[in-house]
């Protein structure tokens, strides 16, 4: 079987605790080890325990290149694929371009990116500089199932 082939931002559903669960845009970034969630979108869907920590490396960070996160399972879906993450690192990502990044836990033999691509609902006219693009990239709604 072939792998999927992936954009660069793909809707996801992220399954939380109580069965709740959101859709969200997510940044497929083959550089990151790790996936990450941001911290708020967690605690809206009530991830947990924590079950670690990682060790990121982050451009974002003031002062070092490298953070201990907080780390928390969780399951997601991707193109129809579920798929269990046992250590998603928490972040403030309300700055960024998404509220999740989808990392080399996630796409290592699962699939392939072309950063080419996108999920067909996000008209990219400027890249993630756009700032309507962006805002439309961080609607979420967590329902129960």
């Amino acid at each position: 079987m072939g792998k999927e082939t992936l954009g660069l931002i793909e809707k996801v559903t992220v399954y939380g605790n109580d069965g709740r669960k959101a859709e969200v845009y997510a940044l497929m970034d083959t550089g990151a080890s790790t996936t990450s969630i941001d911290i708020k979108l967690a605690s809206k869907l009530r991830l947990g325990p924590i079950v670690g920590y990682v060790k990121v490396k982050s451009k974002t960070n003031i002062g070092s290149d490298e953070v201990i996160r907080v780390a928390v399972p969780l399951e997601l879906e991707i193109k129809g694929q579920r798929i269990k993450v046992p250590k998603a690192n928490l972040a403030v990502r309300e700055n960024m371009s998404t509220l999740m990044l989808i990392g080399r836990d996630v796409l290592l033999n699962r699939f392939v990116v072309d950063v080419s691509l996108t999920h067909e609902t996000i008209e990219a006219k400027n890249g993630l500089k756009n700032k309507n693009l962006i805002e439309q990239l961080k609607k979420v709604d967590v329902v129960e199932e």
